[in-house]
């Protein structure tokens, strides 16, 4: 079951790879670059730079494409559905670790929940030191939280959990804008060195929309931090 654990890993990690370039695009041609083009003057330097991130946009999309048709995504979503099907995780040798797949899911739901809560916790420890990556990883962490409360809730109070959730969701939906920022100054320069021509161009329409949005994340900072103490002051339904 370890190797077959494994193995689903992998080709989820992979397909998530293939993926993200397409959802980033369209991120930051939808939320960070329009905003910005449609409050300030059109100009040429916009224009090559909108298409230059939609010839790499369809690029990424072509790829998308090739992968889901690949023989590769195939045989892996039929191998998955296969091991959901059967409930081939509990297709294994009674230990410790199996036991827990035996248990009523309401003994086991505030274990799992207190997991992920006290990584979470963890990571947005001294928040305001935290690096782009390690803020990052704090929404990694709290999206987990997030999905597990979502699928354990309906186990426990439903006003407690829709406090909980709110506040789950503004703290990831700032976090979340921060990470597409951040990702924008990668997707800039790949887009520029994609082309031959408009370089310049594409670098300053690129660094207007970065530095627009940098401001707005330097006035949302106050309230991003409010928002983390507020999750960590959260109290435990579960």
């Amino acid at each position: 079951q370890k190797k077959h654990y494994q193995w689903a890993s992998e080709e989820l990690r992979w397909l998530a790879h293939t993926l993200a370039p397409v959802r980033n695009l369209d991120i930051f041609a939808a939320c960070l670059v329009r905003p910005v083009t449609h409050a300030l003057p059109a100009g040429l330097d916009f224009e090559r730079l909108i298409d230059a991130t939609e010839r790499r946009r369809r690029a990424a999309l072509d790829h998308a494409k090739q992968t889901i048709m690949s023989e590769r995504y195939t045989e892996s979503m039929l191998r998955l559905l296969r091991w959901f099907v059967a409930r081939g995780w509990r297709d294994q040798q009674i230990s410790e670790h199996a036991v827990v797949l035996l248990a009523p899911i309401v003994d086991v739901a505030p274990d799992l929940i207190e997991r992920h809560h006290r990584k979470a916790r963890m990571r947005s420890k001294k928040f305001e030191e935290l690096t782009a990556t390690q803020r990052h990883r704090l929404r990694i962490a709290l999206k987990n939280l997030h999905y597990i409360v979502e699928f354990l809730g309906s186990l426990f109070d439903k006003d407690r959990i829709r406090t909980f959730v709110k506040c789950l969701k503004s703290l990831q939906d700032d976090l979340g804008y921060a990470n597409d920022v951040r990702v924008a100054h990668d997707l800039v320069d790949q887009i520029s060195e994609a082309t031959n021509h408009d370089v310049r161009a594409i670098n300053r329409a690129g660094g207007i929309v970065l530095g627009w949005h940098e401001r707005v994340l330097a006035d949302r900072n106050p309230r991003i931090r409010k928002h983390v103490r507020r999750f960590r002051r959260l109290d435990p339904f579960w």
